[in-house]
């Protein structure tokens, strides 16, 4: 059905609306090959049902309230790839099989009862050349690519015959370009109060997706010998959070230290009324495994895009702000009530240094998740999903977790005053290290103590202000600093949570009796919450300075969004 529905829509059966009748002079024009009939109409038809089907009269139709205004409808950027050529759908002039036909717009121009000699303007209006593409499919259901540089003058006689127009979308919205445009359709019959249409359009969004969403994969690089427990545990995990998992094998075409899935690419999704489409964003890090986006990810509705340029002082471990262009350092937060969609966040390190601007400009363009900006200075890796992460409570509010080295130093001052503070702890990473260790370093406690009156009190304030959120929604996860910004302590702020499952990375504290004490006092302070948390084993990343949520990602169906776009 789906590819036999756009074999030729001239012999479709459509509804139309008779519109106003064209008033037409009487006098004779210069030309009389232009005479006209006495009556005649123009109908521009659109779908308002999602079928694909354009059966609405525009004038009948309405506009519709979507993404903050007024519009006849909503066109996807055609960003997937349905022909199998790993190249996006926009890149060409051509129509490639029924599949691409359903990422177009379809617009009808009925031309019954004009005189066939007649012409008919179409002008597109308010958006670049570049972001859009048009498409006349014609008599004997092929399409052809027309020029809308300028005004397009179409002959009544062609649409007659071939009365289907397609619009592709090319690009999305960004800080030189709302997204929104206009179609003009116009009888070209040199009246000034020649009949006319006017569309109004805009190219669909493109949201993040926050823990929020369902997830459906999540992906992960094989390094054999290295995280083979991690991933063993994973395929337990996984399928009890109906989650399927995506391991990338050693053997792929990627250099085996290119772990980093999260670092690599954000797949969020682009909205219209009845369709989503999930849209990669590539990272611009110029490492071998940022190809797996485009590799194996674009395809028949999944999408890809890049935004910016690599930059190699924010690509590179150097000068103190690297990795910053990372996409462990861009973010979103879950719907709140005063941000449906989240506030996409990211982390900023002093002198603007930070996530590449034209990234942060393109997202904020979208106009629903409005960035800001958390300080991560105090970091080696200087990623936001290190600073803060979110969990779903039983009492229907989202919890902000955020580390905090007071949790620590007060958990450890528990355990020493409990008879256990020469109980070995972090025994894959550090040699005889106990909680007496950590308390007696009075420069490694003044270091974090200075973190958490710096840093991160400051983080929780912006979220405040910025989210709306109240103290009791901060759940601070015991964590602790060495001198050069790296985790001593696996943090479990980077985590990955699934359909209601927290996957943390084990944070190898003292075991008494076999329960680990810093497991136990994480689990007690995520009470509140109502996700179900698992440990696992991620050495290889924490000796590399990442957890899991650095070593994942995951792809989201993110329907939930579309709801509240529609108001």
């Amino acid at each position: 059905m789906r590819h036999s529905l756009f074999r030729c829509f001239t012999m479709l059966s459509f509804v139309f609306i008779t519109t106003t009748a064209l008033a037409l002079s009487q006098a004779q024009p210069a030309d009389a090959s232009k005479q006209t009939s006495a009556k005649g109409s123009l109908q521009v038809l659109i779908d308002t049902s999602g079928d694909h089907i354009p059966d609405t009269d525009v004038r009948r139709a309405g506009k519709r309230k979507f993404a903050g205004g007024m519009y006849h409808g909503v066109v996807l950027h055609n960003a997937d790839d349905d022909n199998g050529d790993k190249q996006i759908d926009d890149t060409d002039e051509r129509v490639n099989g029924s599949q691409d036909v359903l990422d177009l717009y379809p617009v009808k121009i009925n031309v019954q009862g004009l005189n066939d000699d007649m012409d008919i303007h179409i002008h597109i209006t308010n958006a670049p050349k570049t972001a859009l593409r048009l498409f006349h499919q014609q008599k004997d259901a092929s399409f052809s690519s027309l020029d809308i540089s300028n005004v397009l003058s179409m002959p009544v006689s062609t649409l007659k015959e071939a009365p289907m127009l397609f619009i592709e979308g090319r690009d999305f919205a960004s800080e030189q370009w709302n997204g929104e445009f206009s179609v003009s359709v116009k009888v070209a019959n040199g009246k000034a109060n020649a009949e006319s249409v006017e569309l109004a359009l805009r190219i669909a969004p493109w949201l993040m997706l926050s823990n929020a969403s369902e997830a459906q994969e999540l992906y992960v690089r094989q390094y054999t010998g290295r995280n083979d427990k991690m991933l063993e545990q994973l395929k337990v995990l996984l399928p009890q959070a109906n989650t399927k998992l995506h391991i990338i094998p050693a053997d792929a075409d990627y250099e085996s230290s290119n772990i980093w899935l999260q670092d690599t690419l954000e797949i969020g999704r682009q909205y219209t009324p009845f369709r989503s489409m999930p849209v990669v964003l590539q990272a611009n890090r110029n490492k071998d495994i940022d190809r797996f986006s485009s590799d194996t990810l674009l395809g028949p509705d999944f999408g890809w895009m890049q935004v910016g340029d690599y930059r190699d002082k924010y690509a590179k471990g150097i000068e103190g702000v690297g990795w910053m262009d990372w996409f462990g350092n861009l973010e979103v937060s879950p719907p709140l009530p005063s941000h449906p969609h989240g506030r996409m966040y990211y982390g900023e390190a002093g002198a603007g240094n930070q996530l590449d601007a034209r990234i942060v400009s393109k997202i904020a363009a979208q106009g629903r998740q409005t960035p800001f900006a958390l300080d991560v200075s105090y970091l080696m890796i200087k990623h936001a999903d290190e600073t803060l992460s979110w969990v779903p409570g039983t009492d229907g509010r989202w919890y902000a977790l955020v580390p905090s080295p007071a949790e620590m130093l007060k958990l450890a001052k528990q355990i020493q005053q409990s008879g256990h503070g020469d109980l070995p702890m972090l025994i894959p990473f550090e040699e005889e290290y106990t909680i007496n260790t950590l308390l007696s370093d009075n420069e490694g406690i003044a270091h974090n103590q200075s973190i958490e009156a710096g840093a991160l009190t400051k983080n929780i304030d912006i979220l405040k202000q910025e989210l709306g959120i109240s103290d009791d929604q901060f759940i601070k996860v015991p964590a602790w600093y060495k001198a050069d910004g790296t985790s001593l302590i696996p943090n479990m702020v980077n985590s990955a949570l699934v359909n209601g499952m927290f996957i943390a990375p084990d944070p190898n504290g003292p075991v008494v009796g076999g329960t680990d004490l810093i497991q136990q006092a994480f689990v007690q302070q995520m009470a509140q919450s109502s996700v179900t948390i698992a440990f696992v084993d991620d050495q290889l990343y924490h000796r590399w300075w990442g957890n899991v949520h650095c070593a994942t990602n995951v792809k989201r169906r993110g329907s939930e969004h579309i709801e509240g776009l529609l108001h």
